[in-house]
């Protein structure tokens, strides 16, 4: 019998909402305009239903990113998970942003990365500042999830024999001023089949979140000063 997950990511500048079969996408709908992800996803949602021929009945499990990123965003998309969870009596599972994100780089470069690169999502977090972690080609963390501003020197900490891929909306103003090298830059991902992957993994592996307890990762209070230089990474 096939299990379906109904996902749910609000955190980026580019939200979607997806369905999956077994881990596989059969319906996605992404929305561009940052602004309206709240009011986008019940619609698209509707929309995907309408897609594939099924109801919500018919959905085991409820999948969705908890962050970093925008902070509005992720109080929709938690808020709208929840929601569904309670009103199907089905599990919730959450997946962090970043790792999401580095899920994506890892499956593109998957005939070029070696087992010594390093995946490094870059979430533009305004002027020089991002939220970003470090993940090697297993997808295990090798960094926390921090807030960063960015220089010339961020990510020298790093053993010279690890390849480093950046990524993100954060990407393009750390390529203009990092002294690293060699460095990979990747443009262009899509996410939607990685969400749909991980959360499918975690809830076969009964992974599920506490659905009152869980709240958004978002690795600095809202109203934080400027994170402080991390020359360490």
């Amino acid at each position: 019998m096939s299990t379906f997950i109904l996902n749910i990511d609000c955190s980026l500048e580019t939200a979607f909402v997806s369905i999956t079969e077994d881990g596989n996408t059969i319906a996605s709908r992404i929305s561009l305009t940052q602004k309206e992800h709240a009011g986008f996803i019940h619609t698209a949602i509707q929309e995907l239903l309408e897609e594939v021929s099924i109801d919500l009945k018919s959905i085991n499990g409820i999948g969705v990113t908890i962050g970093p990123g925008s902070y509005t965003g992720l109080r929709v998309a938690l808020a709208t998970a929840k929601g569904f969870a309670y009103a199907l009596s089905v599990p919730m599972v959450v997946t962090s942003t970043l790792e999401m994100m580095a899920y994506a780089a890892i499956e593109a470069t998957n005939q070029t990365a070696t087992t010594d690169s390093y995946f490094v999502p870059l979430i533009d977090a305004r002027r020089m500042e991002v939220f970003t972690a470090v993940y090697n080609k297993h997808l295990q963390l090798i960094q926390e999830a921090q807030s960063l501003v960015l220089d010339s020197q961020s990510f020298l900490g790093m053993p010279q024999k690890n390849q480093l891929y950046f990524f993100g909306s954060g990407a393009q103003k750390f390529e203009m001023i990092c002294s690293n090298s060699p460095n990979c830059f990747l443009n262009n991902l899509s996410y939607v089949s990685s969400l749909g992957h991980l959360s499918h993994s975690k809830f076969t592996s009964g992974s599920f979140a506490e659905i009152a307890h869980c709240e958004p990762l978002y690795v600095k209070e809202f109203f934080n000063g400027t994170a402080e230089k991390n020359n360490d990474l």
